[in-house]
């Protein structure tokens, strides 16, 4: 029982810490669009997005890997952190050295006048995400939530300080983010003692760290196929309807990010139980009964979200916008498999096996990518949503299918029902008129709890 009562501890935590910046950066669109022209918009989202890209790639995820090993009992944190900061480092000096060319040769003009805060930006960024993980990995959990509330009540102030106060505008907004990832990160630096190894600089020849790289480096591949699922149907869609019609599509992931931190906390907290379990326990079924509820959790959330589907998009989305309501249903199922393939990878984690998640990403990457340029031409944008959707649902199926090797995850009747009723909501948004949608969204909600009610009393019943 007291496995279940700390899954739930860690995931209340990390949401505090999580669900603080999603919120604050939900509610701050407005300030920002308000504030930055479009065009400071747009570049940041490229730099952003090419941050994100190529710190797994320089870096080969190590952090990710010293997360994972520094879960296991009788590991070498000095090690295994020496390697990360090392890798971290050296990033930073590419990175560094990259920017300082590109002020010599042009290659892209448009950041040079922001050379400075984009290295600052990009160590804030590295330094944040690689001690975020080695705390995971040593499971200071609260001292994350505490990292997390600091850096929200941080950026709430500087932003409107910068953005409000001083008219700073894009400079502003990087040194927002800069300053509270900075006193964020040295929070955690300090609460997990390991602040003494951040000034390591290459790869440690050792052992651990030759097995830390073996785990990662599928992992990097894994981030870049990923990434390629979440930008390349907005790229087509750009280059295919226009920039206007990516505009509402993008739009429309507002509603579907609502399953996306749900996703992205429960994942976090699941890493360090599965691992636990598997190092103390060989018996799997504190595996599949959380498994089990959290598809049926994702399932009833995404079912309600599709029926109120449009009452939300008439409170998010204003004037041409609005349209954007009929792309999310497809998205809000893409979120679902998404989510339970991060579940399942966390097993292939847990054995040290990320080659399997690598491979499926890569899949779910081409043929998502195929797909959009079959649909997209084909029936609009909402062929896009649809791309999405299926190569989530590949992906999790492919992992299910190996994961049976380690864990029997079992699909009943009850969740092959669940999933057939969702889709059918999906597509009923899409065909029917609201006289009729809305009733038959009603009934689908009611039968999917009632279908995942059992699930729901078993896991009261354990807690």
């Amino acid at each position: 029982m007291n496995k279940y009562k700390e899954l739930l501890k860690n995931i209340c935590i990390l949401m505090l810490s999580n669900f603080g910046s999603r919120l604050l950066a939900f509610f701050l669109v407005p300030l920002y669009t308000t504030v930055l022209s479009t065009s400071e918009y747009g570049n940041y989202d490229i730099i952003y997005s090419a941050i994100i890209l190529i710190f797994p790639i320089l870096t080969l995820d190590i952090t990710e890997g010293a997360m994972r090993f520094l879960l296991d009992k009788n590991s070498s944190k000095e090690k295994i952190c020496k390697s990360s900061f090392g890798f971290l480092n050296t990033s930073i000096a590419i990175v560094s050295l990259f920017i300082i060319l590109n002020s010599i040769f042009h290659f892209f003009s448009f950041i040079e006048q922001y050379s400075v805060l984009i290295i600052l930006y990009y160590i804030t960024y590295a330094y944040n995400l690689s001690v975020q993980n080695i705390a995971r990995g040593l499971n200071k959990i609260k001292d994350i939530g505490i990292s997390g509330v600091i850096n929200t009540i941080l950026m709430l102030c500087l932003n409107i300080i910068f953005l409000l106060v001083f008219r700073w505008g894009l400079n502003g907004y990087f040194l927002a983010n800069i300053f509270a990832g900075t006193i964020s990160a040295l929070y955690l630096l300090i609460r997990t003692k390991v602040g003494r190894y951040a000034i390591s600089f290459g790869r440690s020849k050792n052992k651990i760290t030759r097995e830390v790289m073996k785990y990662s480096a599928p992992l990097t591949l894994n981030s870049l196929s990923w990434w390629i699922n979440d930008v390349s149907d907005r790229y087509i869609v750009t280059l295919l309807c226009g920039a206007a019609a990516n505009g509402v599509y993008s739009v429309a992931y507002k509603i579907p990010s609502i399953l996306s931190v749900v996703q992205s906390i429960f994942n976090q907290a699941w890493l360090i139980s599965v691992t636990k379990e598997y190092k103390i326990n060989s018996n799997t079924v504190f595996v599949k009964k959380v498994y089990k509820f959290y598809n049926s959790a994702l399932i009833v959330l995404c079912s309600t979200l599709i029926t109120l589907n449009k009452p939300i998009a008439s409170i998010l989305y204003k004037n041409e916008f609005y349209n954007a309501w009929q792309y999310v249903p497809f998205l809000l199922i893409s979120v679902i498999f998404a989510a339970l393939s991060g579940a399942i990878a966390t097993i292939f984690s847990a054995e040290k096996n990320t080659k399997i998640s690598a491979l499926t990403s890569f899949i779910s990457a081409a043929t998502n990518i195929v797909l959009n340029l079959i649909l997209i031409p084909s029936i609009g944008v909402v062929g896009a949503a649809i791309a999405t959707a299926v190569s989530n649902f590949i992906a999790w199926l492919v992992r299910w299918i190996y994961c049976q090797r380690y864990i029997k995850l079992k699909i009943s009747i009850t969740d092959i029902l669940s999933y057939i009723i969702v889709i059918v909501q999906a597509i009923s948004f899409m065909l029917l008129p609201d006289t009729i949608l809305y009733p038959i969204e009603g009934v689908s909600v009611i039968i999917i709890l009632a279908l995942n009610i059992n699930v729901f009393k078993k896991m009261r019943i354990i807690y």
